[in-house]
């Protein structure tokens, strides 16, 4: 099993190398464990697989790498047989007009605008009908 790992034709080491933002080329050091990287070892990596690996989940809406992942998936579930329960999947929202929404987002640009402006719109009706009360 390791040595299926430690291949340089791997297509999980060289997904490895390419896309985990913690893999320092010289020495294949891991900025994470401060030493070398848990995957070329044959170890589990739970950032690698909560992180990079998700990253190319076809049911993340921003997904890189879609097409790879199943192999990468099954390459990876050598090291970490858990992998299956431990993904997370990314929930798909939409904001009330249909735009996808970004992590963390609540509402759309579009949306957002449009709110910030009627709600400044309504303050200065308040503030103007405040104004006109003095006179």
């Amino acid at each position: 099993m390791v040595k299926a790992i430690r291949q340089k034709g791997n297509a999980l080491t060289a997904f490895v190398r390419q896309e985990c933002v913690n893999f320092y080329r010289p020495g294949e050091f891991c900025l994470i464990t401060d030493g070398k990287c848990n995957i070329l070892q044959g170890q589990p990596c739970r950032y690698f697989r909560d992180a990079v690996l998700r990253g190319c989940d076809p049911s993340y809406p921003y997904a890189k790498n879609s097409e790879k992942y199943d192999e990468l998936t099954r390459l990876y579930q050598q090291i970490d047989p858990t992998l299956i329960y431990s993904i997370k999947k990314q929930q798909v929202r939409f904001c009330k007009c249909g735009e996808l929404l970004k992590y963390r987002q609540r509402i759309c640009e579009k949306c957002l605008r449009k709110n910030t402006r009627e709600r400044v719109r309504h303050h200065r009706q308040i503030n103007r009908q405040a104004c006109n009360s003095f006179s």
